[in-house]
Order: structure tokens, then sequence, then C-alpha cells
């Protein structure tokens, strides 16, 4: 193994529009699987993560496809995702902006 690292060593590689705050896991598309939420200063992005390549030299190499996404009224500061409301199939997710606002979100 090479000081460093190897190119296998990288899984997947994104270029986003601007810096990225939190990242987070849930059910977020249909209740069913789960998706990657993507925390930007004025944006939330739900994503699905997917095997783009798959060889057995280097194993899998993955890529991102948005779903949907929501533009924020406010600058975020952090976010969570959970079922609030005693829902039981699906996950919101939760911005909690710098002036201290919480802004709920659902499914597109």
């Amino acid at each position: 193994r090479t000081k460093g690292g190897n190119h296998e060593d990288m899984l997947l590689e994104y270029q986003t529009e601007g810096p990225i705050l939190a990242l987070q896991i849930g059910r977020l598309v249909g209740g069913e699987g789960n998706y990657l939420a993507i925390l930007h200063p004025r944006k939330v992005t739900v994503c699905a993560v997917v095997v783009d390549t798959m060889t057995k030299d280097t194993g899998a190499f993955y890529n991102i496809s948005q779903i949907y996404h929501h533009k924020l009224e406010r600058t975020a500061c952090n976010m969570c995702i959970g079922k609030f409301g005693n829902v039981k199939d699906k996950d919101f997710i939760c911005v909690q902006s710098m002036d201290g606002m919480h802004a709920f979100y659902e499914q597109d």
C-alpha cells in the first residue's frame, strides 16, 4: 500500500454548488429506502446514492443523483431528520436557521 492511499480508496466524488453544512440519512422519498440529505446555507437537497461502476479490482464507485430540493428562506445552521408528529412511515427534515427558527420540510 502506498503512503497516503490509493485511487481505489475514493468511493465518491461530488461537486456541490456551495459549502456543505450537514449530511443526514433518512427515509425521505416515498417512505422507502434511505436517502441522503445535504444541507447548504440556503438550500437542503435530497439525493440518492447509487452504484455508478463496479469492478472486481477496485470495487464500487458511487454517484449522487438529486431527487428534490427545498430553498431556505433563512440561512441554515444545522438540521435533523425524524418522524415528527408521530408519522410512522417516512421522515421529515427540520432545519434550524442562524437566528434560531425551525423549518420543517416534507417529502416532495
